[in-house]
């Protein structure tokens, strides 16, 4: 996050100059004006770099009476900053959007996580679904080999029988 605190103070200060005429004050004011307009597009054009740099950029006021004065009476300035992707903070705003800025790249940092935890789940569940198919098969498979067990017990059972009846015919004659 780019933070600028360079700021047109000295046409501020004149502004709130009580010996200066009407005139005066109103030519500094557009040269207020004129200044953090410039100020806006300077920070605008540096520091918002498309794919490179966050989309916005914070105007640091060096006093909270800058901030509000700019809020109450150049309510255009705020939104002209707005269009052009510029928060104007102060000393206590600040800390406010320094931690709301560090939320949200907590936040996206985690959904990065979550993200690489869906994907790693999915293929975990592909492969669970595989072992499935192939402890089925393998299932069958000793089943089928059960009964080959089983029937080759009959057989077997049979063999021993008629070589029993066969040995018993022998002995009687």
């Amino acid at each position: 996050m780019s933070i600028d605190a360079k700021f047109p103070l000295t046409n501020r200060q004149k502004i709130q100059d009580k010996t200066l005429s009407h005139d005066d004050k109103k030519k500094y004011l557009t040269a207020f004006r004129s200044g953090i307009k410039k100020q806006i597009d300077d920070i605008a054009s540096k520091y918002i770099i498309p794919h490179v740099t966050l989309p916005t950029a914070l105007l640091f006021l060096p006093a909270e009476a800058i901030f509000s004065h700019l809020h109450t009476d150049f309510q255009d300035i705020i939104d002209y900053a707005h269009s052009k992707h510029i928060t104007i903070v102060s000393p206590t705003t600040l800390l406010a959007m320094m931690s709301i800025i560090l939320s949200v790249i907590h936040s996206t940092e985690t959904q990065k996580q979550a993200k690489v935890i869906q994907i790693e789940l999915t293929k975990l569940h592909t492969e669970f679904e595989r072992f499935g198919t192939r402890w089925s098969k393998l299932k069958k498979d000793f089943h089928s080999v059960g009964k080959d067990f089983e029937a080759i017990d009959v057989t077997s059972d049979k063999i021993l029988r008629k070589f029993t009846k066969i040995e018993s015919l022998e002995l009687e004659e």
